[in-house]
């Protein structure tokens, strides 16, 4: 059973494979769960690693991508990341579940913190902006992963927090005097709940939809 990889001892600990396997068994062998929400950090496929300003100390090179019962340190991590998560979808499509997959949020390469600290004198520092278009340069490979995925499996759902944090041009850390961030690439409480409302709106639109269907 091949589940969403093995990743590096300093960020994982030894039996995360066996874990991750075991909650798979579980979801698909519950009869009560029809939804079955992916939420990740999908980056580590990425060129652009260490991008967010509290990933710059880490050294992602040194990661490798695993599958169960496969010697695959030679093989791409980008098909090893599709290859993990397309197998988990048709795993769990066959016992008829619903996959909705949560697109991560953008990465900042600074801390939010610290542009907070000189707004007063620095309202319209350009360290503190973060264009729309570089933040889905550094998500490329993920989401042409994710594209490749609902190819593949067209019952697949997107959820992109892009639609949520991003306007037109901009990738926002705060809105209102409210951070969104509580670092580089976590949301706060509050940033959390502004996500969840959303979040829940449109998944009441998604069992609506699916239920006409």
């Amino acid at each position: 059973m091949h589940w969403p990889l093995h990743i590096g001892q300093q960020m994982m600990p030894q039996n995360c494979r066996q874990k991750n396997e075991k909650s798979l068994e579980v979801v698909l062998n519950a009869p009560s769960i029809h939804t079955v929400i992916f939420s990740f950090f999908g980056n580590y496929t990425s060129t652009k690693l260490g991008f967010a300003a509290g990933l710059n100390h880490v050294d992602f090179a040194t990661f490798k991508l695993s599958r169960s019962g496969h010697d695959a340190s030679s093989e791409n991590k980008v098909y090893l990341f599709y290859l993990g998560l397309e197998n988990a979808v048709r795993l769990l499509e066959q016992k008829g579940k619903s996959i909705i997959i949560v697109i991560d949020i953008p990465e900042l390469p600074f801390f939010p913190r610290d542009c907070i600290k000189r707004s007063t004198l620095f309202r319209s520092d350009e360290a503190c902006k973060l264009q729309k278009s570089i933040a889905l340069e550094v998500q490329k490979d993920l989401r042409e992963i994710l594209n490749r995925l609902v190819t593949a499996h067209p019952k697949v759902r997107l959820y992109d927090s892009f639609n949520l944090l991003c306007d037109k041009d901009i990738c926002n850390f705060e809105n209102d005097k409210m951070l969104f961030y509580r670092d580089s690439d976590h949301l706060s409480l509050r940033g959390s709940t502004f996500f969840a409302k959303d979040f829940l709106k449109w998944l009441a639109n998604f069992r609506m939809k699916c239920n006409f269907e």
